[in-house]
């Protein structure tokens, strides 16, 4: 049986997780409400972590902020996934 005194680091990880996860989703959405209002359409994707991941492949990929926010939610703890705007003419030379 785990005494309290040595379960306080899980709980303390656990709980910077949560926070760290509901940050990120608070932050994603506040950013696309953002976006929206400067009539922006499309996100391009800022994350990777290095480590081969889902997150790495899809770093730099360019999605509709209702696709952003849908991938933003399905992500793993501790995610750091952001996105930044993709401007008009953004890409095409321009």
């Amino acid at each position: 049986t785990l005494s309290l005194h040595d379960a306080l680091p899980i709980f303390q990880y656990r709980a910077s997780t949560i926070a760290r996860t509901e940050t990120r989703e608070a932050y994603n959405n506040g950013a696309a409400d953002n976006f929206r209002s400067m009539d922006v359409e499309d996100v391009e994707i800022m994350d990777g972590s290095g480590l081969g991941d889902i997150c790495d492949e899809e770093n730099g990929e360019i999605v509709s902020i209702d696709e952003f926010l849908a991938r933003s939610a399905d992500r793993h703890p501790n995610c750091t996934i952001g996105a930044a705007p993709v401007l008009m003419g953004e890409g095409e030379g321009e």
